[in-house]
């Protein structure tokens, strides 16, 4: 595609170790299940897919099968885990999408960027009011009507990047490329969720750091007492 091209043409294009294009888009979804009906906002996301899988940030199986090639541009998706934990419904099923769009769920999965639920404007544990969906990129430009389209884009970088000479290289010739659309990029470790887990990470460490020094000092004033005991015995 012509996003990867411009991606792929940067001076220093030897330092990227991979390139995913994406198609994200809003959408609604709708699903029935045991007379009842559920429908909330969603987003759609198109992956590439491969024999295995997506190629970067794949999903990980709860219950179901995995999305592969041979999914590629069929109607077949996969739903995120929490929302369907929420309101407790089925891995395997129709769905309904934006556009009276009838797909067919295969999985019920867990996507790195959805480990923690957040709405756009910040807000977490959101499972009940947004429900991400995956597809192949194929599908996603059918199922929207974008052809051959996409508008975000996956790079890994190779462990002896200069990660900040590699980002600069790929806004520049993304905004050279498409001069009419707005750029912006995220690593990331600036990513609001990565954030959130891995300072909880610090802090829950630090609380148990905190428990230990407290049971040791218990312990030991619990064996000076015991001593001072014995010697008035």
């Amino acid at each position: 595609s012509e996003l990867v091209a411009a991606a792929a043409s940067i001076p220093h294009a030897a330092q990227i170790s991979a390139i995913s294009p994406r198609l994200i888009t809003e959408t609604v979804v709708n699903i029935s299940h045991d007379g009842e009906n559920v429908m909330v906002p969603g987003v759609l996301y198109g992956m590439e897919l491969g024999a295995d899988g997506a190629a970067i940030n794949d999903l990980h199986i709860d219950a179901g099968r995995a999305l592969t090639a041979a999914d590629v541009g069929a109607p077949v998706v996969a739903l995120e885990k929490h929302f369907l934990d929420f309101y407790d419904l089925p891995a395997q099923g129709p769905v309904l999408l934006s556009g009276a769009s009838e797909v067919q769920q295969v999985a019920s999965v867990i996507a790195p960027e959805f480990f923690m639920v957040t709405t756009p404007e910040g807000g977490y544990m959101a499972e009940s009011s947004l429900a991400a969906v995956f597809t192949s990129i194929e599908t996603a430009q059918t199922l929207t009507d974008h052809a051959d389209q996409a508008n975000d884009l996956l790079v890994i970088l190779a462990p002896e990047a200069d990660h900040a000479l590699v980002r600069a290289e790929l806004e520049t010739a993304l905004e050279d490329a498409f001069p009419q659309i707005s750029i912006s990029s995220n690593a990331r470790e600036n990513d609001p969720l990565y954030e959130v887990m891995y300072e909880a990470v610090s802090m829950n460490q630090a609380i148990y750091d905190i428990m230990v020094l407290m049971f040791m000092l218990g312990a030991m004033f619990g064996a000076f007492t015991l001593s001072n005991r014995i010697v008035e015995a």
